[in-house]
């Protein structure tokens, strides 16, 4: 679990572009946003950084692992709050601890519920679950 000056770091940053992002605990939450979803690693690596923007924003903001590393075969719980966004398409980049990047464009988080990041032919795939 996230130290809390850290968690309020990270939301404080997330919230200056008018979208938060919170790596979801053991708590049960009140409210989903139909944006809220399960990152899967299967790229095959660990994953240091996580960043996600609106797809039409130049902005990737702050990376919403933190000091976290998401283990290949993990799951991790993205989940929306704050002001409403206007647009459910979004960008997602990330760097392995190796320092590679990997983007996956203009994904749908309003009708995914599971998003899965894996190579295919030795290129990066996201596979949606609706």
């Amino acid at each position: 679990m996230k130290g809390t000056a850290e968690m309020k770091r990270i939301i404080a940053a997330a919230a200056a572009l008018g979208i938060v992002f919170t790596v979801a605990s053991c708590e049960k939450k009140a409210a989903k946003s139909p944006n809220d979803f399960a990152l899967v690693n299967n790229i095959g690596t660990p994953i240091s950084e996580v960043y996600i923007s609106e797809s039409a924003n130049d902005d990737w903001g702050q990376n919403i692992l933190g000091t976290t590393v998401l283990e290949n075969g993990k799951t991790l719980d993205v989940a929306f709050s704050g002001a409403a966004t206007s647009t459910n398409v979004f960008d997602i980049a990330v760097f392995t601890n190796g320092g590679t990047e990997y983007q996956f464009k203009s994904l749908d988080l309003n009708t995914a519920s599971v998003i899965t990041l894996e190579m295919q032919d030795n290129a990066p795939v996201a596979s949606v679950q609706q």
